[in-house]
C-alpha cells in the first residue's frame, strides 16, 4: 500500500488489493490463534485496561490490535464497491476513508514495522532461549527484513493460485 499510494509505484496497483487482503486475512488467522493460545480467551482485552507500558508483549499486543483495525480500514472500500452498500450514507463513508488513505497508509506502514521489530526485541531480553551463534543485538532489524521477505512470498503465492484458481492470467510484470 505504500508503495502505490505513498511512493506513487502504479506498476503494483494491480496487486494492492490482494497485498491487502492477505495481511488482513494473516491478522486476522493470527488473532483467532492467541486467542487459543492464551488458554483463557475472555482476557484478550486486558492489555487495553491494564496498561503494561514497560512491556514488549504490550507493545506487540497494542500494535496487532491498531495494525488490524488500520487493514480493516484499507480493505473496506473494495467492500463498499459491492452493490448492497450504493446507498448515500455508504459512499459518504467511501469518501471520507478516500480522503484519508494516506494517513491510514502511514499508520499501518508504522504499526507493522513497529511490532514486527518488537517481536525480534522479545529475543533481545531472553538471550538464553537463542542460540548464541544466531544472538545479535540486530534481531529487530532481522525480524523486520523477514517480515518484508515472507510478505512478498505470500503476495507471489497468492497470486500464482488464484490465476491458477480462476483461470486468470499471471501478472509476472508487477510479481517480478
Amino acid at each position: 500500500a505504500g508503495m502505490v499510494t505513498i511512493f506513487h509505484l502504479e506498476t503494483y496497483r494491480p496487486v494492492l488489493r490482494s497485498a491487502i487482503l492477505i495481511a488482513l486475512l494473516g491478522y486476522g488467522s493470527f488473532i483467532a490463534s492467541l486467542l487459543f493460545d492464551l488458554g483463557l480467551p475472555w482476557h484478550i482485552y486486558i492489555p487495553i485496561i491494564h496498561w503494561q507500558h514497560h512491556s514488549v508483549m504490550f507493545e506487540i499486543a497494542w500494535c496487532v490490535m491498531l495494525y488490524f483495525s488500520v487493514l480493516n480500514l484499507e480493505f473496506s472500500p473494495v467492500i463498499l464497491e459491492h452493490p448492497w452498500f450504493q446507498n448515500a450514507i455508504f459512499r459518504s463513508i467511501g469518501r471520507v476513508l478516500h480522503w484519508l488513505t494516506i494517513p491510514i497508509v502511514i499508520a499501518g506502514i508504522v504499526l507493522s514495522t513497529l511490532h514486527q521489530s518488537s517481536l525480534g526485541s522479545l529475543f533481545l531480553i531472553m538471550p538464553f532461549r537463542v542460540h548464541p551463534l544466531w544472538y545479535s543485538p540486530l534481531i529487530p532489524v532481522l525480524f523486520f527484513a523477514s517480515a518484508i521477505g515472507l510478505g512478498l512470498m505470500a503476495l507471489v503465492l497468492e497470486q500464482f493460485v488464484a490465476a491458477w484458481l480462476f483461470q486468470r492470467e499471471l501478472r509476472i510484470d508487477s510479481l517480478s
